[in-house]
């Protein structure tokens, strides 16, 4: 699928109101610094995970599903727990305790690590019947 620049407009005005605007911060010589650190889940997923459950609003009314044992499944937590709706967080067996009390930390009945093993499906939201990777 190729995204357009009014795609691109349409997903910044979707989640205009979730998500904090960061700042550029120059270095020298030239490169900018985005700190997507400053995001209420610390990095820049929460973003991609607001924009699929806001663009598929009648999909996600049932909750949301994703696997990840990262900033991906912490950012799934955060839209479901922001947006009222329920969610379970698949991660793998082996998943570091801290990566996993961030992701519930966001409202146990809103996301609940399983410990699974999972090959495919990391890092993609399932609502209801569609999936986006």
């Amino acid at each position: 699928m190729l995204v357009s620049l009014r795609d691109i407009h349409a997903a910044r005005a979707r989640i205009a109101p979730y998500v904090v605007r960061t700042p550029l911060h120059p270095l020298p010589g030239g490169p900018l610094l985005k700190l997507e650190s400053l995001q209420v889940t610390g990095s820049f997923k929460a973003r991609g995970a607001f924009n699929h459950v806001l663009a598929l609003p009648e999909q996600c009314q049932g909750g949301v599903v994703t696997a990840s044992s990262g900033n991906h499944g912490k950012a799934v937590a955060y839209v479901a727990m922001t947006l009222g709706l329920r969610a379970v967080v698949v991660v793998p067996e082996d998943v570091v305790s801290a990566k996993a009390q961030a992701i519930t930390a966001f409202g146990e009945r809103n996301a609940s690590p399983m410990r699974r093993s999972w090959r495919n499906g990391a890092g993609c939201i399932m609502c209801r019947h569609s999936t986006i990777h």
